[in-house]
């Protein structure tokens, strides 16, 4: 919010403006100066005022102005006090066309047309402000995204009642949850957590939780400093802080909030992480193995940090076990699971490779020729692939080189390993595909179904024969109906019925 001493100055501004193009359209100089100031009064409290009392910043101020009609800066309520405004100088306009006209009636002596058509025009705008803000018809953009963003904002929802609300309504809670030591609290200690809700099928976790973390990290400051959520003289200005907050977020993906507590404007800045590199993050499927991008070391101080959802997975994340199997480990929901490892590559903390299968054909990539002059990789590479018994020596390199050298299209891993026998060579096949999927030593080719059965002889009950058309890929297929790929692969082999595309 503008300090008292700035909305007194553009105010005094805008009454000048608006007074010496009154005169300038035809008002008296110097008769009848007390109606000029009168109308002159009116007008800006109408027109100016309300948009001075809403606005966070200067900046933001002179962005409406030069910006308008351009509303994907501007927000629902910004635009409703822009179109009174607009309104109320049109209605004023309209309704100088009574002064010159000989009917001599009591209404026409000025400036009563003035004040009459500006409170007219000033009604209609908000009635047009209103329509705007709950359909979003006169101006799209500003409801929608944002030019500095490419994806449509994740909304949040404002609920007003109990969590079972949220759950029966299928709403995912986003929260931060806090507690401050003091001895002036009850019982010397005060919690408090704010939350936000979103839709349980929105992917918005990664765009608000640095958002919930941020808004309780002020909390906690202002707190501390003001004691400005257990004071009751604050109340208003919490509630305030979330209104500003769900509307600037929800219609721009940003918001400034302006408090002023104690004789000080403090100013608090929210805005939703943009798409990585304007790209959302993949979706996570059950399949997914999440690998770790670089070094974590974790300990009992990092991991009392994190959320409980993280504590649990983040400790069974060894880039061998697949998204379904950490949620049967920890007896968790795959969603849950999934999207805590989505949340991870976001911050690329952990890259997401195939789910190994001796099914699958892998073939070498250029890629590899770099392995061979990169010291670091080839020693965590001996480490990781070697099989897991301390009391065997690590593997030769030049093993593993000629290893990932006769990966090779139109042969399937389970014959490789017939083939080249890696274990007798202390190298663990599982361990050895995973290491070169995750550095792009390796590229696997995905096996894409195509069923045999004439189309006429589908039914739409039958899901998996229409499904298998040569774009849905073997492991969607398998993750849709809820089977193991490989399972999945023998069953289809075995019925004849299909035909296989690997690329």
């Amino acid at each position: 919010m503008l300090s008292t001493i700035t909305i007194i100055k553009y105010f005094s501004i805008s009454w000048f403006v608006i007074y010496s193009t009154l005169v300038l359209f035809g008002s008296p100089l110097l008769n009848d100066i007390l109606e000029t100031v009168a109308l002159t009064t009116f007008i800006t409290l109408v027109t100016v005022l309300p948009i001075l009392r809403i606005v966070p910043s200067e900046n933001h101020l002179v962005d409406i102005i030069s910006n308008f009609p351009d509303t994907s800066e501007t927000s629902p309520a910004e635009i409703t006090r822009i179109l009174v405004a607009i309104f109320a100088v049109l209605g004023l306009w309209i309704s100088s066309a009574l002064y010159p006209l000989d009917w001599d009636r009591w209404y026409q002596r000025y400036p009563i047309p003035g004040f009459f058509g500006t409170f007219v025009g000033a009604l209609v705008g908000l009635a047009a402000g209103t329509f705007n803000k709950y359909t979003g018809r006169l101006f799209p953009d500003s409801s929608k995204s944002t030019k500095k963003q490419c994806l449509i904002i994740p909304k949040t929802e404002l609920f007003l009642h109990s969590i079972k609300i949220c759950l029966k309504n299928q709403m995912k809670i986003l929260g931060y949850p806090v507690g401050l030591d003091h001895i002036n609290y009850g019982r010397g200690r005060y919690t408090f957590n704010m939350c936000f809700v979103v839709a349980w099928d929105s992917n918005a976790d990664s765009m608000y939780e640095p958002i919930v973390q941020k808004c309780a990290e002020y909390l906690i400051e202002l707190e501390q400093e003001y004691n400005f959520l257990t004071n009751n003289i604050y109340q208003d200005q919490v509630v305030k802080l979330i209104n500003f907050m769900f509307d600037g977020l929800n219609s721009k993906g940003e918001s400034v909030v302006g408090l002023q507590i104690d004789d000080q404007n403090i100013m608090l800045y929210f805005k939703l992480c943009p798409s990585y590199r304007g790209i959302e993050p993949p979706e996570v499927n059950a399949y997914m193995v999440p690998m770790f991008i670089r070094d974590i070391n974790i300990n009992n101080r990092i991991i009392e940090k994190m959320d409980v959802l993280s504590q649990k997975i983040i400790p069974r994340i060894d880039g061998i076990a697949t998204v379904r199997e950490i949620s049967n480990l920890l007896q968790l929901d795959v969603s849950l699971v999934a999207r805590c490892v989505r949340n991870l590559h976001f911050y690329e903390c952990v890259s997401l490779v195939p789910m190994f299968l001796y099914s699958n054909t892998y073939v070498a990539t250029e890629r590899v020729h770099d392995f061979y002059m990169n010291q670091t990789e080839i020693t965590d590479c001996l480490e990781f692939v070697k099989i897991q018994d301390s009391s065997l020596p690590l593997p030769e390199f030049s093993d593993v080189f000629r290893l990932y050298l006769s990966m090779k299209c139109g042969r399937k891993l389970l014959d490789w390993v017939k083939e080249e026998k890696p274990r007798q060579m202390r190298i663990d096949e599982h361990r050895f595909v995973q290491f070169g999927m995750h550095h792009q030593f390796l590229r696997k080719l995905t096996i894409y179904p195509i069923c045999l059965i004439p189309p006429q002889e589908k039914t739409p009950k039958n899901k998996l024969l229409c499904s298998c058309n040569g774009k849905t890929s073997l492991e969607e297929l398998a993750f849709e109906n809820n089977l193991d790929p490989d399972k999945l692969y023998d069953l289809l082999e075995e019925s004849k019925k299909f035909e296989f595309v690997m690329k």
